[in-house]
């Protein structure tokens, strides 16, 4: 069951690896695709 949505309002470079999504920008941050529900980029 999806719960998560994730907003992305800076310029960064998304990857997916292992069933994640790689979110690296300033920092680097993993979220478990299976628990993201929408993706918003803007």
């Amino acid at each position: 069951m999806s719960w998560r949505t994730v907003i992305i309002t800076t310029r960064c470079k998304l990857d997916l690896k292992m069933g994640y999504m790689v979110i690296r920008g300033e920092d680097t941050k993993r979220i478990f695709l299976k628990d993201t529900c929408t993706v918003s980029v803007d």
